[in-house]
């Protein structure tokens, strides 16, 4: 907003940083978990295949859905990455699961997610209490303290709706 409008350009670019942050990433998991190079192939045709140009196409929606995956990505490479889970890994796990959860609604899948995974692989009470009260606390804060202000367009839907009902 420096020049008093919005370049769209430049956020499909953000977006396709994105995709290509989320192609390194999937790269980077494949490599270290031992795949060949041909088991390495699928990623890149699955990532920039044509059904991507809904989202690589809408600035707003590259923007946000590649960035969440990214970081919903990182939140569990941090809390899997060692058999002995340490508060370090916590705390950037759920630092990178806060952030996916701000960057698009379906962050928040990660939580839930990385809870089960914490009861299942045992990870210790003390690790599932903090993970379970900071979940508790970025569910709060997203569904009950910032409140929803509903866009023109959605009141005059709502409106004409009850105005027209079947």
């Amino acid at each position: 907003y420096l020049f008093h409008s919005i370049s769209f350009l430049y956020l499909n670019f953000i977006g396709y940083f994105g995709l290509f942050a989320l192609f390194g990433l999937m790269l980077w998991i494949g490599i270290k978990s031992g795949l060949s190079k041909i088991e390495l192939l699928p990623i890149p045709f699955l990532m920039f295949t044509l059904s991507q140009y809904e989202l690589i196409s809408f600035a707003m929606t590259s923007m946000q859905q590649y960035w969440q995956f990214f970081f919903c990505l990182v939140a569990i490479i941090f809390i899997s990455k060692d058999n002995n889970l340490k508060i370090n890994s916590i705390i950037f796990s759920f630092l990178f699961a806060t952030i996916a959860s701000f960057t698009g609604a379906g962050g928040l899948i990660v939580f839930p997610a990385i809870l089960i995974y914490l009861l299942v692989y045992k990870k210790g009470f003390k690790n599932t209490t903090i993970w379970l009260f900071g979940t508790i606390m970025v569910f709060f804060i997203y569904f009950i303290a910032l409140k929803y202000h509903q866009t023109a367009i959605g009141i005059a839907s709502h409106q004409f709706v009850v105005e027209h009902m079947l």
